[in-house]
């Protein structure tokens, strides 16, 4: 049989991240890989970050002044953690007035 080379498309995800989906033909059986997926893995990889994971699981609707009083960092520090989470899609932020609470989304860890 001829060997085929992955075909690639690309697509904008929510927030206009790009995504790019990766298929390879193997055993009859089409597989997609989404390298949105990286950014996931990217986003656990940081004790912080999964600090903060755990503290929306135990209390979710958090705002950044109390998940930085759980954590020992900067403000800035947690923003930057805050943006690396919702970029992968784990943590939904939603406006309340003048607050920003944050929400954990296990749909990516799900699939």
């Amino acid at each position: 049989s001829m060997a085929r080379l992955p075909s690639r498309s690309m697509a904008r995800g929510a927030r206009g991240v790009q995504l790019r989906h990766v298929s390879r033909l193997t055993r009859d059986a089409k597989i997609t890989y989404a390298v949105a997926m990286d950014a996931i893995f990217k986003a656990l990889n940081d004790p912080h970050r999964r600090a903060i994971l755990d503290a929306l699981r135990d209390r979710d609707g958090q705002t950044l002044g109390e998940i930085e009083a759980l954590l020992p960092m900067t403000r800035f520090g947690v923003m930057a953690h805050l943006r690396v989470l919702e970029e992968a899609g784990l943590v939904v932020p939603r406006r309340v007035g003048r607050f920003k609470h944050h929400y954990l989304n296990a749909v990516p860890l799900q699939e």
